[in-house]
């Protein structure tokens, strides 16, 4: 999927990676001292915490949580995807990036 592309495309501080193996060996391969993650709700904060405790003692590499701004707060993807798919492709604009609205549009219309 080229959503996530397109979503960062205009902006030069932010560069896509896939991987398929420890985000810590990831972070190591770039060169990173701090792998960074995003906070929608309380509740992620219980698995990421222990993700990132598992990843300092594996690797020394610290995480740091930043809370997202309540525009942003949690609407898990697959409601956005059934919304969507029942017809609502058009009224989720305000949910998602311009460019993953503009696909979803096409992709339910």
């Amino acid at each position: 999927c080229d959503w996530s592309s397109d979503v960062c495309s205009s902006d030069l501080n932010v560069s896509l990676h896939p991987f398929s193996s420890l985000v810590v060996d990831l972070a190591r391969d770039l060169g990173a001292d701090v792998i960074v993650k995003g906070l929608r709700v309380a509740s992620d904060a219980e698995s990421e915490l222990q993700q990132a405790q598992m990843n300092k003692a594996a690797s020394g590499i610290e995480t740091l949580f930043i809370p997202c701004s309540s525009e942003f707060a949690f609407v898990a993807s697959r409601y956005v995807r059934e919304f969507a798919h029942f017809g609502g492709a058009d009224r989720i604009g305000s949910m998602v990036p311009g460019p993953v609205f503009t696909k979803l549009k096409e992709k339910f219309a």
